[in-house]
């Protein structure tokens, strides 16, 4: 079998309107590609909403230890990257 990357594998989910459940330590991914976030941490639920909002609360920061910067691309896309 072919070895996907994930963005290919969660875009294809994606545009076929298929529910997925990602688990991920991937901030950016997860925000292009996230309908709604989870935010888990000590095994405790710490925020939910959407990706954007997720990743630029206090949660995300006490979670990772780094404050996150949602910002566009030029092309539109989201992205996240360490404050």
């Amino acid at each position: 079998m072919e070895k996907r990357s994930p963005y290919v594998l969660i875009g294809a989910a994606v545009m076929l309107f298929v529910a997925a459940v990602v688990v991920t330590h991937d901030l950016d991914l997860a925000l292009r590609h996230g309908g709604a976030m989870w935010l888990v941490a000590g095994g405790k639920l710490a925020k939910q909403g959407a990706p954007a909002d997720v990743l630029v609360a206090d949660a995300t920061q006490n979670a990772f230890g780094v404050r996150v910067h949602v910002g566009t691309l030029p092309s539109g896309d989201p992205f996240a990257v360490p404050a």
